[in-house]
């Protein structure tokens, strides 16, 4: 930490595919900085301290874009039991936003107190908004009916980290909204479909996600998923294929909606959305992102 790379010797100069033969480190911390090939001054990528312990051993993979935010290019660390994402200490984070406020009434988002514009403007019922950069660090999010700055119905401190995509998903009845904030897996990975669960059905108190084989009786079979409102699952990688997906009413034999026949592809990334019924007694699907 703390070298001038414009004056340093580096460490190697690769081509796209090559290696070097590994070298010996003292144990320590240490920065890695990435720059165009002769050309110290245009700096790709410099990381966030990182230790290497004594007696370890590691590789260092230059990938191309950062896979889990906006950064690019990203370096996957490889240390034998693990990967991790080195990231530019230097790239700030993005934003998107996804009203799912029971009235479907449209939204207005400001962060950090900027009202006029919000950064989000007149944000329609379950239609995921594109991403704004954001700063890391502490970030103050007000949801507010569409044109009127001065009712507050969300107003939440948000911990940003660097090079990170987020989804706020917020939910709940006007003047009294709840949210939740959900890092996004941007990485594609070519032999899977990558699926996410997000749920702003109301009244019910948790609800069941199923995604099954076409036909599935879902009473034989677990939710693949159980979340709250405004709540997600994890990522779930999947075979590509077709599917059927339904909603339940946890701990009831209620379904709320579906079974409804989805399609995912290889390298696709998928969010299904749970959303409020016609009726308290019922729900509905919207599918986003690469449907």
């Amino acid at each position: 930490p703390g070298t001038d790379v414009a004056a340093a010797t580096p460490r190697a100069t690769l081509s796209f595919g090559q290696a070097v033969t590994p070298w010996s480190l003292a144990a320590g911390d240490y920065e890695l900085t990435l720059t165009e090939g002769g050309n110290p001054a245009n700096v790709l990528l410099t990381s966030t301290t990182f230790t290497v312990p004594a007696a370890s051993t590691a590789a260092f993979v230059i990938v191309s874009g950062g896979n889990i935010g906006p950064a690019s290019p990203g370096v996957m660390v490889l240390d034998g039991s693990a990967a991790n994402v080195v990231i530019d200490k230097n790239t700030g984070a993005e934003l998107r936003v996804l009203n799912g406020a029971t009235d479907t009434l449209p939204r207005d988002v400001a962060l950090n107190s900027q009202f006029a514009p919000p950064a989000f403007t007149n944000v329609p019922f379950a239609t995921d908004t594109a991403y704004v950069p954001l700063a890391a660090g502490n970030n103050t999010v007000d949801v507010t009916p569409a044109g009127n700055p001065g009712v507050s119905e969300l107003n939440q401190s948000l911990a940003i980290t660097i090079n990170t995509r987020y989804t706020l998903l917020f939910s709940g009845d006007a003047g009294a909204l709840k949210h939740a904030l959900v890092p996004d897996d941007t990485r594609r990975i070519s032999t899977e479909a990558k699926v996410r669960l997000l749920n702003v059905a109301q009244p019910f108190a948790l609800v069941d996600f199923f995604i099954v084989q076409p036909g599935t009786d879902i009473t034989t079979v677990l939710p693949i998923a159980t979340i709250a409102a405004p709540g997600a699952s994890t990522v779930l990688s999947i075979p590509p294929g077709t599917y059927d997906v339904a909603l339940r009413e946890n701990g009831t034999t209620n379904v709320l909606a579906g079974p409804q026949a989805i399609t995912v592809a290889g390298g696709g990334i998928y969010t299904v959305l749970g959303v409020s019924g016609a009726d308290a007694a019922s729900a509905g699907v919207v599918l986003l992102d690469d449907f």
